[in-house]
């Protein structure tokens, strides 16, 4: 449980302990970047629908070869949380305190199309094991 330096949990009113946002990430079709993102809004009546994110390099981020073993969408969640990190303005993260939270259901569903694809045609030993853990 969080405290502060006198070993008192933060917890709000009811007791329930609290947690601060400190920072925004946004990796999204609007924009690259929680400014970008806001200005892109801020236009959004005369502009139309978003479609999918055009352009995207996410090598800086997951590294290289992380970059070609994961979905997009993992791309884009690591972007946001660098960002949110860099946007908290914090000198030194504790990483007991830290937390960054992303979830899914199912994962990619490219990946899963991708692996039923694979495994339609060349079988369960052509299946990278690594995408068990979707199907």
């Amino acid at each position: 449980m969080s405290s502060d330096a006198g070993g008192t949990p933060y917890l709000d009113a009811q007791g329930r302990i609290r947690a601060v946002i400190t920072g925004i990430g946004a990796v999204t079709a609007d924009g690259i970047g929680a400014d970008s993102v806001w200005a892109s809004w801020l236009q959004a009546f005369d502009a139309p629908v978003r479609g999918p994110m055009e352009v995207f390099d996410p090598r800086p981020w997951p590294g290289r070869k992380a970059a070609k073993r994961s979905a997009p969408f993992v791309h884009y969640a690591v972007a946001a949380a660098d960002e949110a990190i860099s946007d908290a303005t914090i000198a030194k993260l504790d990483p007991r305190r830290t937390g960054i939270v992303t979830s899914t259901i199912y994962g990619s569903l490219e990946t899963i199309e991708s692996a039923a694809r694979t495994l339609e045609l060349d079988g369960p030993d052509a299946v990278d094991s690594y995408y068990g853990a979707v199907a």
